[in-house]
This record gives structure tokens, C-alpha cells and sequence, in this order.
């Protein structure tokens, strides 16, 4: 990534989160980056994958491998070591690694600071209960916080699905039993619910925009998707400068593997769709087969602000949305904290029977 130098002293400008200008660290100068209104343009996937790598849209990336979660990582300019954001795990410069991949064509911009999110994260731990000291002193480093970009795809579609199942259709009949009321043998009626299945079978035509989907092995995929909603109607030019201060990360998951896990995604909206087709009370989908046309893609980055954080050997994340500044974290409990807490109740109950026992 190209640096860009402050005219006025020389220092490498770094992005401001919440605008569209590059500031200086140093004098506080800001230098607007022109942010172009350009229509997005999805890649045909059927004709890109073909012939993948003999796109334009390729370039060289060099990156640092994190040798504990496998994330490919960019550093910072003039850095020699750092921490992966991923999994706290130290990286190295000269582990450094070069290879081909597609370039991303949009962008959404930091909008929460990094103040910000270090003031959300001090909130959140220290809001914990049973949270470990080592936890709380955490708290106090402004530097626990990393900004990354997030690979991503989207992927469009029109899908054609042609099921086969069947329709239950609810209706209650009376159903006369012998009880016992009041010592004595009587007969009562009762509505039994029954169920007519009959078969049915037909298509069901969908579209699909935009399903999002992590370019990332890095996070486990609950975490990725606990971040969303994204506002991609707001997407801009990938551009250097937006970069500029922020780790990014170069994707592991390809665009063919980000087809198959979109259609795991789009599968719950394709099986609705078929249980409304098929109407009556209850419905059974017994097959179905979907075919996909009209398929593309692009390839996106997303801004989080990511804590990683060990104790006791486990990894815990703090992540946030740095555009909605939705907040997802994992925890550690103290057991020690908990155990005093437990003697504390039992103790204060203990005495309360005491001292009832006593008044009574």
C-alpha cells in the first residue's frame, strides 16, 4: 500500500474514521479524499471463474501469514512486528508472503473512532460481572483495540426451484371416550385433530441481491454474521487512502467456495418460498432442486474493530461493527470471584435463618 506523506511535515497520513480525508497524526492537517459516485459493477461469476487468474482485476499482495489462525494479513508501513487481531498471536515481517489475488473493488469507510471503541470496550469489561482482574487491567490499554478491513463477497442470483412434497390440511373430528367423573363411568367427546396430506409439487423463481458472504476463515462464522446488517448501499471505490492506519486482510475463501457458502444462505429463503407454494396448514418438502442463473459477484472489504485477548490459555474476541458500532463479545468468568460470591449468599442466608430463628 502506498503511503501518503502530510505536505505540511512529512508524516504518513492516516485515515479519519467518520469523514473522507486523511489526517495527520502530527499537525492535525486534513487532506479530503475525492470519493467518486460510480456505479457498482458486479463480475459475471460464470465467465470470471473460468478463467480466474487471467483477469485484470488481479494483483500482487504481500502479506504476513499468522501462523496460529492462518489469517494473511497486511502491516503497517515501517512496522517489523506485530499482533494478529484475529487470535493475539505474534507476527513477524520476514514471515512475510507474496501471492496473487483479486483485487477488492468497494469499500465501506471506518465511521466509529477508535477512541470510541476503546471507551465501548472499557464500558463492556468493566460492566462484567465475575470478570477477572487481568480482564479489567486490559481495559486501561488504549491499544487494545486493532481496525481491519474484512474480505468479503456478495453474490447475486436468479434462482428456479422445482420441488416435491405434501400439503397437510388440518380438520377435527369428534372422538367419544369412557372417563371416570365423580365415581361414576361417563362418556365424553372430544375434537381430535386429524391431518389429510396430499401431494404436491411445482417451482418457485427467487432473486437474490447483495447475500453477503465472509472471505475469512479467521472468525467463526456466528461471529461474522452477529455483525451484520451492513450498510452496502453506501459502498465506495476501494481506495488506498481508505486503508491508510488500518490492518487489512487478503481473503482465504475464494469466490467458488463464497458461491457455496451463499447457497447456504439463500436456502432458508428458497424453502419458505416452497412452503408458501405449497399452502395448507403444515407442508413437507420431500425434494428440491434448485438451479442458479444470472450469477455475480464483487469482492468487498468491511471495517471492524477487533479486541483478541488470552486467559487461561483461551481466546476471547471483542468485536465491533465500526460502521453501526454493533458490539459482540466473549467473556472469561473467574471462578475465584464466583466461589466468594456463592459463600457470600449462602453466609448472608445462613445468618438471616439465624436471626429468624431467634425472633421466632
Amino acid at each position: 500500500m502506498k503511503e501518503t506523506e502530510c505536505p505540511q511535515c512529512g508524516s504518513v497520513l492516516k485515515f479519519e474514521p467518520g469523514t473522507t480525508s486523511l489526517k495527520c497524526p502530527y499537525c492535525s492537517s486534513e487532506f479530503p479524499i475525492d470519493v467518486a459516485k460510480t456505479p457498482i459493477r458486479e463480475l459475471d461469476y460464470v465467465e470470471t471463474s473460468s478463467h480466474l487468474e487471467d483477469q485484470g482485476d488481479f494483483e500482487e499482495i504481500s502479506t504476513v501469514k499468522c501462523s496460529g489462525c492462518g489469517a494473511e494479513v497486511t502491516f503497517q508501513p515501517h512496522v517489523s512486528a506485530d499482533q494478529c487481531p484475529y487470535c493475539a498471536n505474534s507476527l513477524i515481517d520476514k514471515e512475510r508472503i507474496s501471492r496473487k489475488a483479486l483485487k477488492a473493488r468497494y469499500l465501506l469507510p471506518f465511521a466509529a473512532k477508535a477512541k470510541e471503541t476503546n471507551d465501548l470496550f472499557k464500558q463492556w469489561i468493566n460492566g462484567l460481572w465475575f470478570a477477572p482482574n487481568s480482564l479489567k487491567k486490559l481495559a486501561q490499554k488504549d491499544h487494545g483495540i486493532t481496525g481491519i478491513y474484512v474480505p468479503y463477497w456478495t453474490f447475486d442470483a436468479d434462482t428456479h426451484t422445482s420441488y416435491q412434497g405434501a400439503r397437510g390440511d388440518c380438520y377435527y373430528e369428534p372422538q367419544t371416550h369412557t372417563v371416570v367423573r365423580d365415581g361414576r363411568m361417563v362418556n365424553e367427546t372430544v375434537m381430535v385433530r386429524k391431518i389429510k396430506w396430499t401431494p404436491a409439487e411445482g417451482d418457485v423463481r427467487l432473486q437474490f441481491d447483495d447475500v453477503l458472504v465472509s472471505g475469512s476463515n479467521s472468525l467463526p462464522k456466528e461471529y461474522v454474521q452477529l455483525l451484520e446488517p451492513w450498510d452496502l448501499q453506501n459502498l465506495v471505490s476501494y481506495d488506498d487512502r481508505f486503508l491508510s492506519g488500518f490492518l487489512s486482510e487478503t481473503y482465504q475463501i475464494g469466490p467458488k467456495d463464497g458461491f457455496e457458502s451463499a447457497k447456504t444462505r439463500m436456502d432458508p429463503e428458497i424453502t419458505a418460498a416452497i412452503q408458501v407454494d405449497i399452502g395448507g396448514d403444515l407442508q413437507q418438502v420431500h425434494s428440491a432442486e434448485t438451479r442458479y442463473s444470472h450469477v455475480t459477484f464483487k469482492h468487498i472489504l468491511l471495517p471492524v474493530w477487533i479486541s483478541s485477548y488470552r486467559y487461561n490459555n483461551k481466546l476471547y474476541r471483542f468485536l465491533v461493527n465500526a460502521r453501526t458500532g454493533e458490539i459482540h463479545g466473549e467473556r472469561p468468568w473467574s471462578a475465584i470471584k464466583i466461589a466468594l460470591f456463592a459463600l457470600g449468599t449462602f453466609l448472608a442466608a445462613y445468618a438471616f435463618a439465624i436471626i429468624a430463628a431467634n425472633l421466632s
